[in-house]
């Protein structure tokens, strides 16, 4: 058996997992990686980003709140809806078209969070239902306002 000599009253232990309270909380993306779902019957398994988000202020401040954005899917309306949220973030966070995920790091963006009711497969559960810039400002089309690589939007003379 590893020795490890540790006293455990020297820290604060980790709280617990009870589900946040409804409202809206500053966070910042902490971690992200690429997974794959598991495939179910009938189903192929499909890619999709997962984001870490850590709450930094308040009462919650170091608590973890989840994203699961299925950017990579066979369903068309899950990748329309993963795409739509992840323009969200990048308005949210001022990085219209991060090429690595960590450049989304970091960066305070504020997050409505709900509970989703329990069901027989899961516990009752946070889920994020709206993202907001820590500034107010609203939210904007990244895609109308944004200038392409080339120079002209898609509507200019060229």
């Amino acid at each position: 058996m590893p020795e490890i000599n540790f006293d455990s009253t020297t820290f604060e232990p980790i709280g617990s997992f009870e589900i946040l309270p409804v409202g809206e909380y500053t966070v910042i993306i902490s971690g992200s990686e690429y997974k794959t779902t598991k495939p179910k019957e009938g189903r192929v398994a499909s890619n999709y980003l997962s984001l870490t988000f850590t709450v930094v202020d308040g009462e919650a401040k170091g608590r973890k709140l989840f994203a699961s954005l299925h950017i990579d899917n066979p369903n068309n309306d899950a990748k329309e809806i993963a795409k739509r949220t992840l323009s969200a973030i990048c308005a949210c966070i001022d990085t219209p078209r991060p090429k690595m995920t960590e450049e989304m790091h970091n960066k305070p963006l504020i997050v409505k969070v709900a509970i989703r009711a329990a069901n027989g497969q899961f516990d009752a559960q946070n889920e994020i239902k709206a993202y907001k810039r820590v500034d107010g400002k609203p939210l904007t089309p990244s895609a109308a306002n944004a200038v392409p690589a080339t120079g002209k939007r898609p509507w200019e003379k060229k």
